[in-house]
């Protein structure tokens, strides 16, 4: 038993007390399930980002690893399920930021950004899922899908490839940097469009008499 160890467990307690009092991690108790926008405060997002993150990728993992050959179900139609906690967090969030944001939510999508991309990077960059994945559209006309499974199954397919699935370990690495920057480019974009709209003003003279 090591100090390392035991500083993990701590981690791992101090993490799963924090979450008892966060409302991502809490059944919702509301009308239709929306999300409880009175009791979600700014340091709730960050700590549910990364667990969000974190069971995506755990998910993505599993399938990727998986020994049985790639099929529609084990591969497509099950990472197409990956994710749903984070992407509750990220509608929550996001939705907040473009319509009541403010300089906390700002700086924390500041922080959320780059953990966001390079968790995509590790998605879309996974050699042995995407083999998976590109294992099952070569056999895509052997399978017998409905027309929304073989739309999925391209689209998904399509988007490995145009997120630089087919690149090179040396171009995967700077597309990595790319991604990075051009989140925070992207967020910086946003901020300045915002502040410049927000301090527009139309002045009316009054009509001489």
């Amino acid at each position: 038993w090591s100090k390392g160890n035991w500083f993990l467990v701590q981690d791992t307690i101090a993490a799963q007390e924090a979450q008892k009092d966060n409302p991502f991690f809490q059944a919702r108790t509301t009308p239709f399930q929306v999300p409880p926008f009175d009791k979600i405060a700014k340091e709730h997002y960050l700590p549910a980002f990364k667990e969000g993150i974190r069971r995506e990728q755990a998910e993505v993992d599993a399938i990727a690893a998986s020994r049985k050959a790639p099929s529609f179900a084990n591969t497509i139609a099950a990472l197409d399920h990956t994710g749903i906690f984070l992407n509750d967090v990220s509608s929550v969030f996001y939705a907040l930021l473009g319509a009541e944001t403010n300089p906390d939510l700002q700086t924390l999508a500041r922080d959320v950004s780059p953990l966001l991309s390079a968790h995509d990077d590790n998605i879309s960059l996974n050699e042995k899922l995407f083999a998976r994945v590109k294992a099952v559209y070569d056999q895509r006309e052997k399978l017998k899908l409905t027309a929304e499974e073989r739309f999925l199954l391209e689209n998904t397919t399509k988007g490995f490839i145009r997120s630089g699935a087919l690149l090179d370990a040396a171009g995967k690495a700077r597309l990595r940097e790319l991604n990075a920057e051009l989140s925070l480019l992207g967020l910086k974009f946003g901020e300045n469009l915002l502040a410049e709209t927000n301090s527009s003003r139309i002045v009316i003279d009054s009509p001489e008499g």
